[in-house]
């Protein structure tokens, strides 16, 4: 049960490789595109079934969603699901780290701006 928590940087991972963007995907589940971002940042529950859709809609196993690596991408012929057309770069996972980083920077600046509102309000009752 442990990976289908973990499993929404994965779905992010694979979309990206596959060059497929949010809309596509989500309009293939269906789902909205803000319902779908939420699920690739991890905001919503992933459960079984909606990991089956995902799969269909990125055109891989469910299973390979769960057990993905990167570095199998890049080190077999069969990838497990992804094929390697020559598009797929080495830099691709490290300019995908680096915009997750840049997300990540960027929610985090949003929560400190919550913890000094919260700070202020906070105050007003002391």
């Amino acid at each position: 049960m442990s990976n289908i928590r973990n499993v929404h940087a994965k779905i992010a991972m694979v979309r990206k490789l596959k060059k497929l963007d949010p809309q596509t995907v989500a309009d293939r589940i269906p789902l909205s595109l803000k319902a779908y971002q939420r699920l690739e940042k991890g905001e919503t529950k992933c459960d079984m079934e909606r990991l089956e859709q995902v799969a269909r809609a990125l055109e891989v196993d469910a299973d390979m969603l769960l057990h993905f690596d990167e570095q199998l991408v890049f080190n077999n012929g069969t990838n497990h699901g992804i094929t390697n057309t020559g598009d797929v770069h080495i830099n691709t996972p490290i300019k995908i780290y680096e915009e997750r980083i840049a997300e990540l920077k960027e929610r985090n600046l949003e929560l400190k701006e919550q913890v000094i509102d919260l700070k202020k309000r906070l105050s007003k009752f002391e």
